[in-house]
């Protein structure tokens, strides 16, 4: 990030909300540059009548598209008399959120809701030193040394931020399956479905199915359902009956061997889970 970035600062907009309302006029504005994709304001305020005496801080999240967010964090601090205050406004953009897997940044609750988020929120006593860290250590030229500190400093303070927040429950079209947005996502259910359809005389349970294709387990099995229109085991037991009708219509196996092939781990679960499916016994498709 640059100075020209400055022109994009935009925190007046969010100012009556930081100062309840208060007419206040910015006075001193200057810019940090944090990095390649993120930054800092260090805004002084004025105000005709004084002002809180309270720290503030507002989260605000913009989806930008389906696989891009944009995060701008405010913290306000009483300045050196009632009628002035501090505002620290940090700007991380989407190429800050690039280097995340799709996978770790959809477990963060505000990236898988997918929605663009406006929120208030308490600063605790942690946060707020952060905050003070940074801007001290940036005013001045850093050294490489300095400079790692302020980095880890930075995502300490977006952790901390992150569990503070208290994002509302929102209700989506596909509930929790953001991820899949991600071709990468999409690619891995592809995957677990074509193991599962390799596979179809194992058992293979939905733990070993996820370390098979690198997913996390809740996000495979919601994942699954939304593309395939099955749970796993549903798609499972499905290959499992077609594939059963197959071998005794052919005439090539008896039930008992059938029923071994597949996997089942009896004739009676064999035949009681193709009956269910077809409605007819196995013995009946014999040849």
């Amino acid at each position: 990030m640059t100075a020209e970035y400055l022109e994009k600062s935009h925190i007046s907009e969010h100012l009556p909300r930081l100062f309840d309302g208060h007419e206040v006029t910015v006075i001193k504005e200057e810019f940090y540059n944090l990095g390649a994709s993120y930054g800092l304001f260090a805004t002084t305020i004025s105000s005709r009548s004084e002002m809180t005496r309270q720290n503030r801080a507002l989260f605000k999240l913009l989806n930008i598209s389906d696989v891009d967010f944009k995060l701008q964090l405010f913290y306000s601090f009483p300045g050196q008399s009632p009628l002035h205050s501090e505002v620290f406004h940090f700007v991380f953009e989407p190429e800050f959120f690039a280097q995340f897997s799709s996978e770790l940044l959809m477990e963060a609750e505000p990236f898988r809701q997918g929605l663009s988020q406006l929120i208030e929120f308490e600063p605790c006593a942690k946060s707020l030193n952060f905050v003070e860290q940074i801007f001290e250590l940036t005013k001045e030229k850093v050294d490489f040394s300095q400079n790692l500190i302020v980095q880890s400093t930075i995502f300490q303070l977006l952790k901390r931020t992150l569990d503070l927040v208290t994002f509302p429950f929102q209700i989506c079209q596909v509930p929790a399956c953001k991820f899949l947005a991600f071709s990468s996502e999409r690619e891995k259910i592809t995957e677990a479905k074509a193991i599962l359809e390799n596979n179809i005389g194992q058992t293979i349970s939905i733990k070993e199915l996820s370390k098979m294709v690198a997913m996390n387990e809740c996000y495979l099995k919601k994942g699954f359902k939304t593309l395939v229109g099955k749970s796993i085991n549903e798609y499972q037991q499905d290959l499992r009956i077609q594939e059963a009708r197959r071998l005794l219509e052919s005439g090539s196996q008896t039930v008992t061997e059938v029923s071994l092939t597949l996997g089942y781990s009896s004739i009676s679960h064999f035949s009681t889970a193709f009956k269910k499916a077809t409605g007819l016994k196995p013995c009946m498709l014999l040849k």
